[in-house]
């Protein structure tokens, strides 16, 4: 799929995480004219999320999101109903966002002072 991307011109610089936390600080960097792109499960999904809010928070608009569900259960893409195969097998439905959804977030600060993101899908 990246190499698919990158013939059509597409710039993608990929940032592995190594350790609980490292998804969020990177999603909070991300320029707002860049789309950001959460390969991963729902905890992944989860701390790039709560990085793009902390963006947020912080008076930056965060980019767009797309997810490439790539966990064990894929919680947030079945609610969704986003197709890995049909993502993986045609690069078109990342390129031009075939699979599309627009979520209400917000946030909730737990005792222990971190932050949860909870999303609701609208269809």
């Amino acid at each position: 799929m990246l190499a698919r991307l990158r013939s059509r011109g597409v710039d993608i610089v990929l940032h592995p995480t190594g350790a609980r936390g490292d998804a969020e600080r990177l999603a909070a960097e991300i320029d707002p004219d860049d789309l950001a792109v959460a390969a991963g499960g729902d905890g992944t999904i989860n701390e790039v999320v709560n990085g793009l809010m902390q963006a947020r928070e912080d008076g930056r608009a965060p980019p767009a999101l797309g997810l490439v569900p790539l966990g064990t259960a894929n919680v947030l893409a079945r609610e969704l109903k986003c197709d890995l195969l049909l993502l993986l097998s045609n690069v078109d439905a990342v390129y031009t966002g075939l699979c599309t959804s627009s979520m209400s977030v917000s946030t909730q600060t737990q005792t222990h002072a971190h932050t949860h993101t909870h999303a609701r899908t609208h269809t």
